[in-house]
């Protein structure tokens, strides 16, 4: 167990660039701030090795705290996998723009953000290279999954994101290339399901396959972009999706 002492007493974990660090079957709780490299559990390995499974982040309850602040990684290796994320204040993943190697996030539980303002969403990507599954968010007091980045994703699958108090999952810029999100589910969230911001030009191409939407209180698939299809790929492809409301 690795704790801070109260809700104003918050401890902190920093693992850096050249680190070696395996976790398992650990609780983090108390932890966090407002001050950089003191957020949570900042992880900013290069050239090193983070792998945390099987293990509890919760109530890191100073605003602005986050559960997993991750930066760096030009040749090293994180992993996060079948953790539970709880009542962290700012969000419980936030990733920067990175180059090199990929991170590895595989079925977590992200329940409860706090925060009004800031970085408070449940999973927030600015780097979307990496494998993103089976990973659920609900309760978010923001948007559940927020994408940030020009680029093409990664491997996106599998994530359920639903309860949480705007937009389900959130591109606010278009992928490049040709990019898939499989078999996800966006369901009863207080905005969109699904919101796209950015401007699919010719050539690159979003595909939504396998989207389960119900039950959200705005769109169920919301563009506020540009869609512009190509000889190959319509800017936008939908398939298999199960579309409706509640009622």
């Amino acid at each position: 167990k690795l704790r801070g002492i109260s809700g104003t007493l918050q401890g902190f974990l920093w693992v850096g660039p050249t680190a070696t660090v395996t976790i398992r079957y650990t609780e983090f709780t108390l932890l966090g701030s407002a001050t950089a490299n003191k957020r949570g559990i900042d992880v900013q390995v290069t050239t090193g090795t983070f792998d945390m499974q099987f293990s509890s982040v919760h109530d890191f309850t100073v605003s602005t705290s986050l559960g997993v602040n991750h930066s760096g990684l030009t040749s090293g290796t994180v992993t996060i996998s079948s953790n539970v994320f709880y009542n962290n204040a700012g969000g419980h993943y936030v990733n920067a723009v990175m180059s090199g190697a990929g991170y590895t996030l595989n079925g977590n539980l992200a329940i409860l953000t706090t925060s009004s303002g800031g970085a408070w969403y449940g999973f927030q990507l600015l780097d979307v290279s990496g494998t993103f599954t089976n990973n659920s968010v609900s309760g978010s007091a923001g948007q559940g999954f927020y994408l940030n980045e020009a680029a093409a994703l990664g491997t996106f699958s599998g994530n359920t994101a639903h309860s949480n108090a705007s937009v389900g999952i959130h591109l606010n810029s278009s992928p490049t290339g040709v990019s898939t999100m499989t078999n996800t589910i966006a369901w009863r969230n207080s905005l969109d399901a699904i919101r796209l911001q950015g401007n699919f030009v010719q050539g690159n191409a979003l595909i939504l396959d396998g989207l389960v939407a119900f039950g959200n209180l705005g769109q169920q698939i919301l563009s506020n972009g540009v869609i512009r299809p190509s000889s190959t790929y319509p800017g936008l492809w939908i398939k298999t999706a199960v579309l409706s409301g509640d009622t």
